[in-house]
């Protein structure tokens, strides 16, 4: 139960206007389970704009799968 970071793949719910798709984001995992991504994890503009493009390419392909 030590509280470490690491990169979690989990739901994400309103994380910096990013929802309704599962991502691979800095949180921090306990005996608890996972928490929500952390709000501070530093990106510039490039790495937000990627991490955005990604979201929304693998959306599309659970939409194309009807899920």
């Amino acid at each position: 139960d030590r509280h470490r970071v690491m990169p979690v793949t989990s739901p994400i719910d309103r994380w910096r206007e990013i929802d309704d798709v599962a991502l691979s984001l800095p949180s921090i995992v306990s005996a608890a389970g996972v928490e929500p991504p952390l709000p501070d994890t530093p990106l510039n503009d490039a790495e937000y704009a990627g991490l955005k493009h990604s979201a929304e390419k693998i959306r599309e392909v659970i939409r194309r799968f009807g899920f």
